[in-house]
This record gives C-alpha cells, sequence and structure tokens, in this order.
C-alpha cells in the first residue's frame, strides 16, 4: 500500500495499515475472553503509537468491563504518567498492583512506575520504597537498578548503596552509556574523581551519540580534579551538542561549577 503524506509517499503492507486504522480481525465468537484479549491488543497498539489520550479513555472503559485486570490499571497509569496526570498514575498504579498473583514481572513493572512517578513528584522516599519493592522481587533487574543508585545518588543518600547497586547493574548489562554514567556520578558525589573521571570516559566510549549530558558531566569531574580548561572545553562541547541548561550556562559564563564561582 502507497500512502500520500505531508512528506511524501510511505510504503507500507496491508497488515500496518489495519494496524493504524485500529482494526482488528476476530476469527472466533466474542466472550468475555475474546474481549478481554481485544482491548489488550489495542491498548498495546495505543501505547505503540504513542496515543496516550485514546489509551487514557479505553483503559478507562476497560477497567469498567473488567474491573478485576490489573493489565488495564497499568495501561492507565502509564498514559496517564505520559500525559503528566501523576496524581492518576499513581490511583491506577496503587489499585492494580494489588490485583497481581502469580505474575512477578508485572508486579515489579507496577512497583518500578510507582517509583518514577513519585519521583517525578519530588516524593523520593515513597519512590525509593517502591523501588527497594521492585527489587524484593526482581533482585537484577538492571533497569531498577540504575534508576535506583542514579536517583539515590542525586539525593546524595545511601551512596555506598548507589554504588553497589550500579555496579551489579553494569556487570548485568555492560558496555550501557547510561548505566556508566550512573557509574560514574556516584563515585562523583562520593569525591571520588578519578574513579569517576574512568567511568565517565568509559560511558562516553560506550555512546552511540555525542550525548550532552555525558560531557556536562565529564566537564564537572575534570573541573573537581583541577582541569578547569578542559573542563570549560566540555562544557562548550555540550552547549555544541544540544544541552540547553541554565546550569550548564552558567559553568560556561563563569568558568566554575555554581558552588565555586
Amino acid at each position: 500500500i502507497e500512502e500520500k503524506t505531508s512528506y511524501g509517499y510511505k510504503r507500507m503492507d496491508p497488515y500496518t495499515k489495519l494496524f493504524e486504522e485500529r482494526i482488528i480481525f476476530i476469527g472466533t465468537p466474542i466472550d468475555d475472553t475474546v474481549a478481554n484479549d481485544v482491548m489488550a491488543q489495542l491498548l498495546t497498539l495505543e501505547s505503540e503509537l504513542n496515543d496516550f489520550k485514546s489509551m487514557k479513555s479505553e483503559s478507562a472503559e476497560a477497567i469498567e468491563l473488567f474491573p478485576l485486570q490489573p493489565a488495564f490499571y497499568f495501561f492507565n497509569g502509564i498514559a496517564n504518567y505520559q500525559l503528566k496526570s501523576y496524581e492518576d498514575a499513581i490511583n491506577s498504579f496503587e489499585a492494580g498492583k494489588e490485583m497481581v498473583f502469580d505474575n512477578k514481572p508485572l508486579k515489579v513493572q507496577f512497583y518500578t512506575n510507582l517509583a518514577d512517578v513519585y519521583h517525578q513528584l519530588n516524593k523520593f522516599q515513597e519512590a525509593f520504597k517502591n523501588y527497594d519493592a521492585a527489587l524484593a522481587e526482581d533482585p537484577n533487574n538492571a533497569y531498577v537498578l540504575n534508576n535506583f543508585s542514579y536517583y539515590l545518588s542525586i539525593q546524595k543518600q545511601d551512596l555506598e548503596k548507589a554504588l553497589k547497586m550500579s555496579a551489579l547493574s553494569n556487570e548485568l548489562l555492560p558496555n550501557n552509556a547510561s548505566y556508566l554514567d550512573t557509574y560514574a556520578w556516584i563515585y562523583y558525589q562520593m569525591k571520588d574523581y578519578e574513579n569517576a573521571k574512568t567511568q565517565m570516559e568509559n560511558a562516553i566510549k560506550c555512546s552511540k551519540r555525542e550525548a550532552p549530558t555525558l560531557i556536562e558531566h565529564y566537564g564537572d569531574i575534570l573541573f573537581r580534579l583541577g582541569e578547569k580548561e578542559l573542563a570549560m572545553d566540555q562544557w562548550k562541547s555540550a552547549i555544541e551538542k544540544g544541552g540547553d541548561s541554565e546550569e550548564l550556562k552558567t559553568k560556561v559564563e563563569t568558568g566554575a561549577l555554581k558552588d565555586e564561582s
């Protein structure tokens, strides 16, 4: 199939076109099980299309029809999270996780997303409690280990615990630039700048693109090590690569970190 778009013509197979038009074929009589499966397919589709408004309203309808199915609460929570309706997201995740039995991965997803939402609301202790709960279910979840350890480092809280979790996440998923950045930043917060430099250089080597956040962090580390000219070069490079935070601009203007300007 060829379809004209504002960018020209787009080619797609018929099944992709049906998928985009939300057309689902059902080859069996409809009962509650089939209806449940169809709703789940539709919500998965909307998630993949980033249509979170439709996902929010239709998952709410699914909850009314199937109030004991935790997956629909999960979809509703994700939609509200993406739409920045954080309190509604928390309500859905909290309700849904209580209905999960014998499905550890789904339970972990509920705890993890609760932690992420609470962090968005600056409710850090609630976030950390849910990350702990996720790790109690799945101690080797690299995503949770990384996020938890990074957020602890931002708060300068339990840095030894954060370091151990970050080390494990990098063992589980080596050569991941984001995870190595976390590892480096924990060392930075611990004032172990040499190890921070080593891990940040590893992160930059593993990065598929020159991420401005990594470059800025590298500049911060170099500044702490007394390499101020090289630090300035990194901060300027971070801006050239797309970094636009006010804090980064201030570093370039003053030639120093905030607490030393």
